[in-house]
């Protein structure tokens, strides 16, 4: 590629080298051998090592997430520092029921989340349902999944409430995280329900950054500890709050 060109600008993700891959025989890191590497997992990584630093660029400052949030999400998806540049900054809208709200980043604890979609996806529209004081904003309200059929479970209980009418619903956007990418809200839910080892590292990394103000995160904090992801370094973030969801 280089060769057929002047100048060759590459963007990407750079995932830290601590989120391998890891094959079906086993959980164990499995690292990807040159030269395909450069191709797959960690391209970024090997093209750092062995280019000059005059010729790589790294991008450190984010527009998007509040400080407080940044702080907490990017120590997990990144191996640098990233700055923040938010100046936009609403500390608590008054069109949405905050008021007991005092983390930017919450876990909402529900248990036994492996078994199907519809236990988080009931408790992610119950929140949502408590969220809201005007119906009106409810289109600066995301909810991410990481599979289709979590997005219909939460729509189909959706399509069932009284309580917001479907010309609202159709303003709340409820997609899986690869229709999320380049959306942003100022309050994002995420469904963290099924097998961690199914979910591709980038879109995890896109859930956790698509929130402007506040991000909820469901699904079963004993799992996702188990497992090597961005998800959990961010649940051993003391300035994360865990809050436990009961299934009745």
């Amino acid at each position: 590629l280089a060769g057929l060109s002047k100048k060759l600008v590459l963007f990407g993700e750079d995932l830290p080298p601590r989120y391998y891959r890891s094959s079906q025989q086993t959980s164990e890191p499995v690292p990807i051998p040159y030269p395909y590497n450069c191709l797959q997992f960690n391209c970024f990584q090997w093209l750092q090592r062995h280019l000059s630093p005059a010729y790589v660029y790294t991008l450190r400052e984010q527009f998007r997430l509040h400080p407080a949030m940044a702080k907490i999400v990017y120590p997990s998806i990144c191996n640098h520092w990233v700055y923040s540049q938010s100046y936009y900054i609403d500390d608590n809208p008054s069109e949405f029921n905050l008021s007991q709200i005092n983390r930017r980043v919450i876990w909402q604890d529900v248990a036994n989340t492996m078994v199907g979609d519809q236990p988080v996806a009931e408790n992610m529209v119950r929140f949502l349902e408590g969220l809201i004081k005007n119906q009106e904003v409810i289109s600066e309200i995301g909810i991410i999944t990481f599979s289709g059929t979590q997005t219909n479970a939460i729509k189909e209980i959706l399509s069932t409430l009284s309580t917001i009418s479907s010309t609202y619903q159709n303003q709340l956007f409820v997609g899986t995280a690869g229709e999320w990418s380049g959306k942003e809200r100022k309050i994002i839910m995420v469904n963290c329900s099924g097998n961690p080892k199914d979910i591709p590292i980038e879109d995890i990394n896109i859930a956790l950054t698509r929130a402007k103000g506040y991000l909820f995160l469901f699904g079963d904090y004993d799992v996702w500890q188990k497992y090597n992801s961005p998800i959990r370094s961010l649940l051993y973030d003391r300035t994360l709050s865990k809050e436990r969801q009961v299934i009745i």
